[in-house]
């Protein structure tokens, strides 16, 4: 049986927050909701008010946007780590 961490929410929210950290409120509701609250990319659009195409390019767009983040993120503890 598997230990349970009570410092566990907390980091999954620091996290969460580092994630949506500078996003707009768009994308922050597009992260949300499908990451979290588990919404299809339709309920998305329903919700927003764009076809379920656009919340698809809107996704792919942030997280690319959060990978780039992350690199530089790394690259920068990396120096300073050095």
């Amino acid at each position: 049986m598997e230990a349970t961490n009570p410092g566990r929410p907390l980091e999954r929210d620091d996290l969460r927050r580092w994630l949506l950290a500078g996003l707009t409120r768009e994308d922050k509701l597009i992260i949300t909701q499908y990451y979290f609250e588990n919404l299809t990319l339709r309920e998305i659009g329903l919700t927003l008010g764009i076809s379920e195409s656009r919340v698809s390019q809107k996704k792919d767009e942030i997280l690319k946007a959060m990978r780039d983040r992350m690199k530089r993120d790394q690259r920068v503890v990396e120096l300073e780590c050095a």
